[in-house]
């Protein structure tokens, strides 16, 4: 009967197991009855034994010495419908009287605030509930069959691959970012790092001001009607007070002196702003404009590197209003693993890869290598995953959980986790990696770019000086034709 009612629709997997059951039966096999109630997790259940005569009634507690944990039921308490019934339900076990509890964790999961959250739940419940606890740490194939031989309570870190319709989860224990591993842009040449300081509109207020400097000093000298000059070697002039050398002469007349030091005030501010930067920008490798958001990444021609099962999990459905996602779900590429997809952005930097932050964390610390890759943390696609238990639908022991769960988060304690967590893994990322807060040094290798703009300005005056030579003579040799 119970079998049938447990497949109807009635039956409510995960409620109506952890109801207040009276079964009515005029069989007295009180063993094999209890033993199917304790299967089905109906521990809240009495049995009424009537053979037509007599009514008898019978309440079983899983955790009594005597019943093995709820393996074999054997010990009853017997109450008659003439006395005064004494039926007492717990809703939250609180003792398990060194029953054991096996929880089941995945070993690539050892690592991170999730992890030391879950080892603050263990700690709870065992001095807590006097249960004989056991933690494992085992493959998804194989490991429920294996733990439960020993123990009817087995719970799960609950994979985010794995369908959970046979389980119940608990509150969130965590939760993990998406995160998008893009490749590396081309390295700025050592010619071009000296122009990328400064934006491309600043380099244009810089040559709007030398124009309309040279202009003004230029008409205001002519109708002025002093010492002519000619507009190049004004020009020059100017160049002179940008690259901070002084005038072979300053201007007498007032009006241009107002320009001078308007200009020279100019050059001042821009000579600050780009020394200020320049010794960073050489000692630090700069790199083209990357990929900075996810948006940017759907319209590239970049493609993504995806573990297979994140791929059939999360990307196996069609979405005709997210053009982003319907972009993304084509350019993906599934591998073996995670770290297969970290291994080859990092070694090759052919594309970009879908990966957890866990999974990055735990390949950081690996291999022990700084990941030169920019990343973006963005769940907006697919979801943040979150970390839960999952134990077999309506299961007691999942109310407790839950319970301890809840005062952890509430007492402050899971966010203390987070916190110090995030600051020791960032600690230990930098000693692992012997990343130095430390100045770089300046040195020849850094700035031999600016011998290259020197020789390109050397090779620059030398072609003119040869146009100029030629030009000379061109003109003398036109000037004696003239007089003949």
């Amino acid at each position: 009967m119970l079998r049938y009612l447990n497949k109807s629709r009635i039956w409510h997997k995960q409620y109506s197991p952890k109801g207040r059951n009276l079964i009515i039966s005029e069989s007295d096999d009180l063993e094999n009855i209890y033993q199917m109630l304790w299967t089905l997790y109906m521990i809240n259940s009495t049995v009424l034994v009537h053979n037509g005569r007599n009514a008898s009634i019978y309440t079983c507690d899983i955790f009594n010495y005597g019943n093995n944990c709820g393996k074999t039921p054997t010990i009853f308490k017997l109450q008659t419908c003439d006395a005064t019934l004494n039926v007492e339900y717990s809703h939250i076990l609180l003792n398990y009287q060194t029953c054991p509890i096996v929880f089941i964790d995945y070993a690539d999961e050892m690592i991170g605030k999730t992890y030391i959250f879950k080892q603050f739940i263990y700690d709870t419940i065992i001095t807590k509930s006097n249960v004989t606890f056991q933690l494992k740490t085992l493959n998804e194939s194989g490991a429920y069959n294996e733990a439960f031989e020993k123990s009817s309570t087995v719970v799960y870190t609950r994979s985010r691959h794995y369908q959970t319709e046979s389980f119940d989860e608990s509150f969130a224990i965590g939760s993990v970012n998406w995160v998008y591993v893009i490749p590396i842009p081309r390295q700025v040449s050592a010619f071009e790092v000296y122009f990328i300081i400064l934006k491309v509109e600043v380099w244009v207020i810089i040559a709007c001001a030398f124009t309309f400097t040279a202009i003004s000093w230029y008409y205001i000298r002519k109708f002025t009607k002093t010492t002519f000059k000619s507009f190049s070697t004004m020009c020059f002039d100017l160049l002179s007070l940008f690259f901070g050398i002084c005038l072979k002469t300053f201007p007498k007349t007032s009006s241009i002196k107002f320009v001078i030091v308007s200009y020279v005030v100019f050059c001042i501010h821009m000579q600050t702003a780009y020394k200020s930067k320049l010794v960073e920008v050489l000692t630090t490798p700069q790199y083209k404009t990357s990929i900075r958001s996810l948006n940017e990444l759907a319209d590239s021609n970049v493609f993504v590197y995806i573990y297979v099962k994140d791929k059939e999990t999360f990307f196996n459905k069609s979405i005709p209003n997210n053009t982003v996602y319907t972009k993304i779900q084509k350019k993906l590429i599934p591998v073996e693993s995670e770290q297969k997809a970290i291994e080859l952005v990092n070694d090759y930097n052919n594309g970009s890869a879908l990966i957890t932050e866990l999974a990055l964390n735990i390949w950081r610390l690996n291999t022990k290598t700084k990941l030169r890759n920019k990343i973006i943390i963005d769940n907006s696609l697919i979801g943040k995953i979150e970390d839960t238990f999952i134990i077999d639908n309506g299961h007691y022991f999942l109310d407790y959980l839950n319970t301890i769960i809840s005062v952890l988060t509430e007492n402050g304690i899971r966010s203390s986790i987070v916190n110090n967590c995030d600051k020791y893994l960032k600690l230990r990322f930098n000693v692992m990696l012997d990343i130095s807060t430390d100045p770089v040094v300046l040195t020849l290798d850094h700035i031999y770019g600016i011998f290259a703009i020197f020789g390109t300005m050397m090779c620059l005056s030398v072609f003119i000086f040869l146009i100029e030579l030629g030009v000379g003579k061109i003109h003398v040799l036109y000037l004696k034709l003239r007089k003949k």
